[in-house]
């Protein structure tokens, strides 16, 4: 790279990471605001683990996680069984166990288990995400516009 291109270059890759950056802290701000909706509707009750739905291998052979099934009783004590819309891993999650879940009372459509790390971590990464690609961008700008004294 000659150096008349070099800091072009460098604002390109910046702007590249930065505009990722970017994208990432949008993607775990919607999911939060979906999340702060699920929870203030939400209710939490005990379910059972009935199915384990997905799980196929991708083509890198690695496991992808599972969608849960759970069953659990509404408040007329109707029997319900609904799916989780995030993926788990199975060792987590067994069959036939017994776990407090969060349930949407008005459609009865999403449950997912009432625990910390389940709920936030796609928040979490995608903000992580958007930090390092951050980080990222500005050391390449810095290192591209840093000025080299004469020795």
């Amino acid at each position: 790279v000659t150096p008349a291109r070099g800091p072009k270059v460098a604002l390109a890759f910046a702007g590249l990471f930065l505009c990722a950056a970017a994208l990432m802290f949008f993607l775990g701000a919607r999911e939060a605001v979906e999340l702060r909706q699920f929870l203030a509707g939400s209710q939490v009750t005990e379910g059972e683990v009935i199915r384990h739905a997905g799980g196929r291998r991708s083509p890198a052979r690695r496991l992808r996680g599972v969608r849960l099934e759970f069953a659990y009783l509404d408040a007329a004590g109707a029997r319900r069984e609904v799916r989780s819309e995030a993926r788990y891993s199975r060792s987590d999650y067994a069959i036939g166990a017994r776990v407090p879940i969060r349930i949407d009372p008005a459609g009865h459509a999403r449950a997912e288990p009432d625990r910390v790390w389940p709920l936030w971590s796609g928040i979490v990464a995608l903000c992580g995400t958007g930090i390092a690609f951050t980080v990222v961008g500005v050391l390449v700008l810095r290192a591209a516009f840093a000025r080299k004294e004469p020795a």
